[in-house]
């Protein structure tokens, strides 16, 4: 395999296969599509890897790779869907992921949720201006929420509920125009909801539950509810028993509590 120097695409997903990725990967430079998920692979993700600069995918979930991910990813200008989620990888998001792009990036998918990555969410990740959907939950990421986030102005999906994310939500992210399902439950989010996100004109699915968030629901976002606009669902902690967010009409919400789980 690693002396097909003019191999194109490996796909073997959906087997039984064991063991790791040799470093050799970096040597088949003519690499576009590296398709290994739902294996039974582990070990780490070759540094190597960011040789094979042809890749446009790489998709390795669904498998036991730990370790960090490598940074030397920043190096393939190509890259358009990177989807790692589902292993036990560990660390920090590489900052190089934006830096190396250098604003050029043309990466539609970042899917690493399901890990057990650590660390800020790096402003860097602004700069994947082509983001259409990117994936961070069930990590264990923490700070707060950065401001260039709303310069990912082509997201329709974004998720980083399941963390330890503090702060405000950033009014930035009412750039968002394109978002369609935005999740941030289970965080440590605080202060009120900002009224930009009322915005987010195609936004259908917003859930904000489990967090330290309070004050009323801003009437922006409500009319995101009302004739004939998008939202369909907004999860917030409204429960009966000490809720932390006023709901009022025409807002319809869907009440959690901590207290009484829902």
């Amino acid at each position: 395999l690693y002396d097909a120097a003019s191999l194109v695409t490996v796909d073997l997903n959906d087997n039984l296969l064991t063991g790791t990725i040799s470093s050799r990967i970096g040597q088949i430079h003519r690499l576009n599509i590296l398709q290994l998920h739902s294996n039974q692979m582990d070990g780490t993700i070759p540094t190597e890897i960011g040789a094979a600069e042809l890749l446009s995918f790489v998709i390795l979930n669904a498998n036991g790779f730990t370790g960090p991910i490598p940074s030397e990813i920043g190096f393939l200008k190509e890259l358009e869907k990177l989807r790692l989620h589902r292993n036990a990888l560990s660390g920090k998001i590489p900052t190089e992921i934006g830096i190396e792009l250098n604003g050029d990036s043309i990466m539609e998918e970042l899917f690493l949720h399901n890990n057990e990555l650590t660390g800020m969410i790096p402003s860097e990740i602004g700069i994947l201006t082509s983001l259409t959907r990117l994936e961070l939950r069930s990590n264990k990421l923490d700070g707060s929420i950065p401001i260039e986030m709303g310069d990912l102005t082509t997201l329709i999906r974004l998720t980083l509920s399941e963390n330890n994310l503090g702060g405000k939500i950033p009014s930035e992210m009412g750039f968002n125009t394109n978002l369609e399902e935005l999740f941030m439950n289970n965080n440590e989010l605080t202060g009120a909801l900002p009224s930009e996100i009322g915005l987010l004109s195609s936004l259908k699915r917003l859930f904000l539950h489990f967090n330290d968030i309070t004050g009323t629901i801003p009437s922006e976002i409500c009319e995101l509810m009302t004739n004939g606009n998008s939202l369909k669902t907004l999860s917030v902690d409204c429960g009966v028993t000490n809720p932390q967010i006023i709901c009022n009409p025409p807002c319809t919400c869907t009440c959690f509590g901590r207290s009484t789980g829902g």
